[in-house]
């Protein structure tokens, strides 16, 4: 009897699982830098957990304003490129359309018209621009 594929992060990318401690080593890093700072010379030391709010700070606000700013970027190039409200929302939602499993053959002949569009075209060339500048 076989199981059901897990719907977890490490079956669908170990190598992510793999790499995820790397992240902490930055943090680490920068506290061993501050450490040997302020052996050599203590009166010059950073508050550390004003260091750890402004580090926690960057990392979740900053990142949520960049989505943000992303997004509303990618709206932006849709709404200036595609002039038809109806066509700029079914174009919208194939962008955010996660599988092809399950379309029509209609949906899907559609869905190439979308792709082969000088319009997705122009918005491939913005999305990749702000995932490039990221």
């Amino acid at each position: 009897m076989s199981h059901p594929e897990s719907n977890t992060a490490l079956s669908r990318s170990p190598l992510t699982a793999l790499l995820s401690p790397l992240a902490f080593g930055s943090p680490a890093w920068l506290l061993q830098k501050w450490r040997e700072f302020n052996e050599i010379d203590s009166t010059r030391r950073g508050d550390l957990n004003s260091m750890i709010r402004i580090y926690a700070a960057t990392c979740t606000i900053g990142g949520t304003a960049v989505a943000l700013i992303r997004v509303a970027t990618y709206f932006a190039a849709i709404t200036m490129v595609i002039g038809s409200h109806q066509l700029r929302r079914e174009f919208w939602d194939e962008f955010r359309r996660t599988t092809a499993a399950g379309l029509t053959a209609d949906k899907l002949e559609r869905r190439a018209e979308l792709a082969f569009s000088w319009q997705n075209w122009v918005f491939n060339r913005v999305y990749a621009f702000t995932r490039i500048c990221h």
